[in-house]
């Protein structure tokens, strides 16, 4: 980089189009890299923040959301984790709904598999 700096300082600007990729190389080389690492430490800084979040007591994690507001733990928390895994009535009927169909569909197929082939 130096000798570049002297020859343009001696001859001008009359270098060769290697010096002055050298040149553009040796100063863009530190942004581009600083870019990248700038680029790396975002999504790390969001798992770390999630992650911390999630299992860090004092900061509303996930452990004061499930032992404190939920409530599954102490007197009925057994009942209450069946309570909250169980699935809503209106997905139940819509599952049978679209199970029934599905045979119906199924029993369609076969009888026209044997009539076409």
């Amino acid at each position: 980089m130096t000798q570049f700096l002297v020859s343009w300082v001696l001859y001008g600007a009359t270098s060769t189009v290697s010096e002055y990729l050298t040149n553009l190389g040796f100063w863009l080389t530190p942004f581009i890299v600083s870019h990248k690492r700038f680029l790396d430490a975002i999504p790390l800084t969001i798992n770390h923040e999630l992650i911390y979040g999630f299992i860090h007591p004092n900061r509303g994690g996930l452990h004061d959301v499930l032992f404190e507001k939920l409530g599954i733990n102490g007197a009925g928390a057994s009942a209450r984790c069946e309570e909250l895994l169980r699935e809503p009535p209106n997905v139940q009927v819509t599952r049978e709904s679209l199970l029934a169909q599905y045979d119906r569909l199924s029993a369609a197929a076969a009888a026209l598999e044997g009539v076409i082939y």
